[in-house]
């Protein structure tokens, strides 16, 4: 039953690596902005559907300023059931140079009967700036599922290999900067709680 608005606010030269698990009935809208050159926004955003709840989730990585960069990487599982509205977004203002901004939406269906809508947007007002945007729905590929049950493994726990990966490569560079153990144990029970 969450709903709010963030937006954070970045000084020059400040690098933010920044991670957003949503789930449950949640209505989240977050905006980065930059107030001076020479700052990087990483954002990695984790939306896990559910049967009996609504999720919509925003995001806005917006460049105004030389040399800044924003990197947006959002994964959705999607199970039986799910209703998901996901958008991601990266603004790059007219005027400014050596801007970068990039943005990845992956939408893993788990379930026949979902409904999600997406409207991944590159909105690029420069010209001497690096960008680029991708989005894609799809089940888990059945050619590695098959690959490995071919190892030894039983559907259930195949899929949560798959699934596992997805986690991995979503917390993988966060992990790695993590001082605090209670907040890794913590990511890695939500990953096992969710391969089941």
């Amino acid at each position: 039953g969450v709903s709010w608005k963030k937006t954070i606010t970045l000084e020059q030269w400040a690098m933010l690596d920044y991670l957003l698990i949503v789930h449950w009935e949640t209505d989240i809208d977050v905006e980065v902005n930059s107030t001076g050159p020479e700052t990087e926004v990483t954002i990695h955003v984790l939306c896990l559907g559910s049967a009996s709840h609504t999720l919509s989730c925003t995001v806005l990585g917006k460049l105004q300023h030389d040399n800044t960069a924003a990197n947006i990487h959002m994964v959705t599982f999607l199970p039986e059931w799910s209703n998901c509205t996901i958008n991601g977004n990266v603004t790059i203002v007219p005027g400014i140079v050596k801007a970068s901004g990039h943005l990845l939406e992956e939408n893993i269906v788990l379930g026949e009967h979902i409904q999600i809508k997406t409207l991944p947007m590159l909105d690029v007002q420069s010209n001497d700036v690096s960008a680029s945007h991708g989005a894609r729905i799809e089940k888990i590929d059945a050619k590695k599922l098959f690959y490995a049950q071919s190892r030894g493994l039983d559907e259930a726990q195949a899929k949560g290999l798959i699934i596992g990966w997805y986690f991995d490569v979503l917390f993988g560079s966060i992990e790695s900067k993590m001082s605090d153990m209670a907040m890794k144990g913590q990511l890695e029970a939500l990953k096992h709680n969710f391969m089941r």
